[in-house]
């Protein structure tokens, strides 16, 4: 059961997804004559350079993981393969954080359109967030049900 749970997760998840019908940048309703001040760039170059670190991080730990499931699927067979999902959604992650990332920046290097730019980071923010509800409700579940089942016996 939790197999295919973690199966129709997968499937659902990691087909492409369309852009939506027009950019954030296009159904903003600023005028586009908004600029943060310098200290406000200097904030977000700050988090963006965060964010990069924390996507390289969760990068490495997808091929860690990933490795690990290798070798599992080598000794215990495929029972062992849905561990690669775990990897997938770490890369899913970094993915959502470095695109946020790079919308962070752009606020801050280019003049103009300041909130449109902040629009579209939060997007992709919104993006991460989506993601990991799915899995961490099913690791949530799984965890649950092997406590319970620790203490019935």
């Amino acid at each position: 059961m939790i197999f295919t749970m973690v199966a129709v997760y997968a499937a659902s998840t990691y087909v492409r997804h369309k852009d939506p019908p027009a950019p954030l940048a296009e159904r903003s309703t600023t005028s586009g004559e908004f600029e943060f001040k310098e200290n406000d760039n200097a904030l977000f170059k700050r988090v963006a350079s965060l964010m990069r670190q924390v996507a390289a991080l969760f990068t490495l730990h997808a091929v860690i993981i990933a490795a690990d499931n290798v070798n599992k699927v080598r000794i215990e067979g495929l029972g062992a393969f849905p561990g690669f999902f775990d990897s997938a959604d770490e890369l899913a992650y970094a993915y959502f954080i470095r695109s946020a990332a790079g919308s962070f920046d752009t606020i801050a290097d280019t003049a103009g359109n300041d909130i449109a730019n902040l629009l579209v980071a939060l997007n992709g923010l919104e993006g991460l967030w989506k993601k990991m509800r799915v899995p961490l409700t099913i690791k949530s579940v799984i965890i649950g049900l092997g406590v319970f089942k620790s203490m019935l016996s």
